[in-house]
């Protein structure tokens, strides 16, 4: 988005991170799951501490570092919000 702020860019950010990055996180336990089932009937499978924590969970969860990186953006003349999330600018 910041070298082309293009809405569609916009958009696409918001349905993954809503849809998928944040849905990635059991929000009771804080565990992740790898791989987030889109089809109809299936199950997320999140890791636990002890026995499941699969080496590629941790390409995952770097996104939830990144929650602050894409709300704003702006240059010489325009300031963009690009997600509706509770922030400070």
């Amino acid at each position: 988005f910041c070298w082309e702020p293009r809405a569609e860019y916009a958009d696409y950010y918001e349905r993954a991170l809503y849809n998928h990055i944040l849905a990635s996180q059991n929000p009771k336990t804080g565990m992740m799951c790898y791989y987030v089932p889109l089809r109809s009937g299936s199950q997320k499978t999140y890791n636990n501490p002890f026995n499941s924590f699969w080496c590629c969970t941790g390409t995952g969860m770097e996104n939830h570092a990144k929650y602050g990186d894409s709300i704003y953006f702006h240059d010489d003349e325009n300031l963009w919000v690009n997600l509706f999330i509770a922030s400070q600018l």
